[in-house]
């Protein structure tokens, strides 16, 4: 699992590295481990980078390192929350608030559900050993799988609690929202209380395979013998997982004064044929009054499956949503979309960021898709960058000879500028 850092003219300052490099010098495991999962942040309010992986070779915990600036190459403070007894924390997802980091993990080994969290912040910007309240089991878990943290870009006028939100809810009809609030001098006295928010029912089911792996890619389903595998013979090439389970990377909050707006997405079957589109979704909180829904509507303008969104707003109330694009006749591809002003659709043309059909690479041997993908605003010119993966070459060499299982596999990952302000006009749905 290696790192690289750019500026935002494409030129690598530093890398590409082990992941684990962030935690080089301290003591615990993970200096020495890069078990995946990573996730990128940046703190508008503070001016602070964080970088976290998953804890699993040596025990179960996360990695979590923040910047002691704005300078995401120089000195970071290191962190390792050791998860022993609670569980393995899958899918680890964060979200900055006023006061704290926010935490949701999947617990497995055995299997728990989502744990929701949050650590203080001020103690993780000073360097301080950090205090974690994390809530497992009960109403959260019962709730739904896969909650994300929301995540604030921008000022913050007021104090803005770690916040979570999750589409599932076991009801196909319910955007559910906890809120947590910390109490770091007495963390037993910490308080979560949830609330639910009706929607347009959707459809999750895009089929029977396991986490939602039937998006085609062309070919999907047989072997082209472009890559052999072990120990002989052809690469199958895979249908993709859609993850329809859960909301997506990430839980985008805005403080406007008045009013805090958050801005999320997930993958749903649009016309109940299997076929994969964005739905998304505006929520409203007006005067700390309590979130509710203020816009929604399903993105889908052709035949070919659209998923693995993220979605974010601009400073100046725009959205840019990106996502995956590919069917039986187009190669796995990378779109964005926007809309401008008060708009209930995407009302900005879509940008093939990255045409898949022009290298003609496909995926082999495994569904998993990158499991999120990532839509931020830049805090200077407040355009959108985006990350999400794309198919390379895969090897025909298997890990056991030494490669990587990115290489195998074809995992690639592209960063793409995009300026909804500027980028055309048009309806797409």
């Amino acid at each position: 699992l290696l790192t690289e850092i750019f500026d935002k003219d494409g030129n690598s300052l530093y890398g590409p590295f082990p992941t684990s490099t962030f935690f080089t010098g301290m003591t615990g495991n993970c200096a020495i481990s890069d078990d995946g999962d990573p996730i990128v942040l940046y703190d508008e309010e503070t001016d602070r980078w964080m970088v976290s992986q998953f804890l699993a070779s040596f025990q179960d915990g996360l990695c979590i390192a923040i910047s002691e600036d704005g300078d995401p190459t120089g000195r970071w403070y290191q962190y390792e929350f050791d998860f022993t007894g609670i569980g393995f924390p899958d899918y680890p997802k964060f979200g900055f608030a006023t006061g704290a980091l926010s935490v949701m993990v999947n617990l497995f080994n055995p299997f728990q559900g989502s744990a929701l969290g949050a650590i203080d912040k001020s103690e993780l910007l000073a360097g301080d050993p950090a205090t974690m309240v994390l809530f497992t089991g009960g109403e959260a878990a019962q709730l739904a799988f896969g909650w994300i943290p929301g995540d604030n870009d921008g000022p913050v006028f007021d104090n803005n609690l770690p916040t979570f939100f999750t589409n599932l809810g076991f009801s196909g009809d319910t955007i559910f929202v906890g809120e947590l609030t910390p109490d770091w001098d007495n963390p037993e006295n910490t308080g979560l209380a949830f609330s639910a928010i009706p929607v347009t029912p959707w459809d999750s089911d895009l089929c029977d395979g396991p986490r939602g792996a039937c998006i085609p890619q062309p070919g999907s389903g047989t072997t082209d013998g472009a890559a052999p595998g072990p120990p002989e013979g052809t690469q199958i090439i895979a249908f993709l997982e859609g993850i329809t389970d859960r909301m997506m990377h990430r839980g985008q909050i805005r403080d406007f004064g008045k009013r805090k707006k958050a801005i999320l997405n997930h993958t749903v079957d649009v016309d109940g044929s299997g076929k994969a589109g964005v739905r998304w979704y505006e929520l409203r909180n007006d005067k700390d009054a309590g979130w509710v829904l203020k816009k929604e509507n399903t993105f889908s303008p052709d035949g070919n499956n659209r998923w693995m969104g993220s979605i974010a707003m601009t400073a100046s109330g725009s959205t840019c949503l990106g996502y995956s694009i590919s069917s039986s006749t187009v190669h796995p591809s990378i779109g964005i979309t926007g809309r401008k002003g008060t708009s209930n659709h995407m009302n900005i043309r879509e940008l093939v960021a990255f045409d898949g059909n022009v290298d003609g690479n496909v995926q082999r041997l495994t569904a998993r898709w990158g499991d999120y993908s990532a839509m931020s605003i830049d805090p200077v010119d407040d355009t959108c960058w985006y990350t999400q993966e794309y198919a390379r070459p895969a090897s025909s060499i298997w890990p056991s000879q030494g490669v990587p299982f990115g290489e195998v596999f074809g995992w690639g990952t592209k960063v793409i500028q995009y300026d909804v302000e500027k980028n055309g006009n048009g309806n797409n749905g």
